[in-house]
């Protein structure tokens, strides 16, 4: 059975690195702002014309070519996605984004091969504690101490900044091995007024009055 699950990571950039990510959140953040006025401008205006104009768009805004091009991408999905719950009115409006405390950006893992070399975009190697990111440098990284190996295959990255620390949050797939097991007795259970419960083999349960915990 396949199951997804993250890992979170301590991330520790060096200054030019800091500067980097920085500069990443603070173009996710134009962009969704940008866009997010041009649907308020076009109500019609859809994700595959987005993508359509970010391309025109960064041959007006060369600077945006030097962001990991994935995270913009990334940022129209999430326009998009806000816009679908809102139409669906499981979901307020979405709103202009503004500098805060807690930002994050989030980068697609890509594996491909060129001219026999393999590339990979996402690289973490725990012996070294380090991680490799779109356009960044290696970065030192700290957590999960039992691990030696990163043996998942990642979905995506999601990089985090929370005030003045940086994280880093991997999305991978699991595989975990369920063992079927082969019922051989059921019991039927009653909650009751004078007894908290009465099973169908003949087993009663007191009820606790102290610290109210039928409720909890």
């Amino acid at each position: 059975m396949k199951i997804y699950k993250t890992y979170r990571f301590r991330m520790y950039p060096e200054r030019f690195d800091q500067e980097k990510i920085n500069s990443f959140l603070g173009t996710k953040r134009f962009i969704y702002n940008y866009y997010l006025n041009e649907k308020e401008k076009n109500n019609n205006l859809t994700l595959k014309e987005m993508k359509k104009s970010l391309m025109l768009l960064q041959k007006e805004k060369p600077w945006l070519k030097e962001v990991d091009g994935s995270i913009l991408r990334t940022t129209l999905d999430d326009l998009d996605k806000s816009y679908q719950r809102y139409y669906q009115k499981i979901a307020e409006k979405p709103k202009f984004k503004k500098y805060n405390n807690k930002q994050s950006y989030r980068t697609p893992y890509i594996r491909a091969t060129y001219n026999t070399k393999k590339y990979q975009n996402i690289k973490i190697d725990l012996e070294r504690k380090i991680i490799k990111l779109p356009k960044i440098e290696e970065i030192k990284i700290r957590g999960y101490r039992n691990l030696n190996k990163f043996p998942y295959k990642i979905i995506n990255a999601t990089v985090i900044k929370e005030v003045r620390k940086y994280y880093v949050s991997l999305l991978v797939e699991e595989e975990i091995n369920i063992k079927n097991k082969l019922l051989n007795h059921i019991v039927g259970v009653d909650l009751g007024v004078k007894d908290l419960i009465t099973t169908s083999d003949g087993y009663k349960f007191k009820k606790l009055e102290k610290n109210n915990y039928f409720r909890k």
